[in-house]
């Protein structure tokens, strides 16, 4: 009976614990009033919205190659009134964490203010403050802030865009533990595919 008890108490530990690290987390998710998101931008909303051809559509994701544009969202909590916006690029660094000179600058973004955030349940839990674009210039991680006032108090958000560049499926550090992987790829349509476009020898398939 002692060992079965025990194995009870080890059990209700556990779940105390999970609801425990659940609650920190959703706490810290509703503690998030403001909050600085990267946006998606698809070739039909170019066309839908009547932006221009040199729009360049974009991935969301916050790692990017050189040259393609990161469209940031400041969003704050629904609720929450915002009086003024500043945007801010910190700071760019290495892969050392040291600092690296760049051309690049935060811009007032080419999205219009009529075209919603992208992810459905930002919609409904925040309201869009501004918008802004970065285009990485030189390989590294560029750290953005921006900063929200409101009528009693400020408020403080973050996140990093990293500028890299596309090594390639054969780069040998990655075939040093994905050499398996990377024979498998190897032998599908995709491992050619760009080769063959630019050839003129794809089909449109691709």
């Amino acid at each position: 009976m002692k060992k079965q008890s025990k194995h009870i108490l080890g059990f209700r530990g556990i779940v105390l614990t999970a609801f425990v690290l659940l609650g920190l987390e959703a706490s810290q998710v509703l503690a998030q009033d403001l909050k600085i998101d990267t946006r998606p931008l698809t070739p039909q909303e170019i066309k839908d919205y009547g932006l221009t051809n040199t729009t360049q559509i974009a991935s969301g994701n916050h790692v990017v190659g050189l040259g393609q544009p990161v469209y940031l969202e400041l969003l704050v909590k629904s609720g929450i009134v915002v009086t003024q916006a500043v945007w801010s690029l910190d700071a760019v660094l290495d892969a050392d964490d040291d600092p690296i000179s760049s051309a690049a600058v935060l811009t007032a973004s080419p999205l219009p203010p009529t075209m919603p955030t992208y992810d459905s349940v930002d919609r409904v839990a925040y309201d869009l403050v501004d918008r802004a674009v970065i285009v990485p210039d030189v390989k590294g991680t560029y750290q953005i802030s921006a900063e929200a006032l409101t009528s009693n108090n400020t408020l403080n958000a973050s996140i990093d865009v990293v500028g890299s560049v596309y090594l390639g499926k054969d780069y040998v550090a990655c075939t040093l533990c994905h050499a398996s992987k990377q024979a498998d790829f190897n032998l599908t349509h995709h491992a050619s595919a760009f080769i063959d476009q630019i050839n003129g020898e794809g089909s449109d398939h691709f």
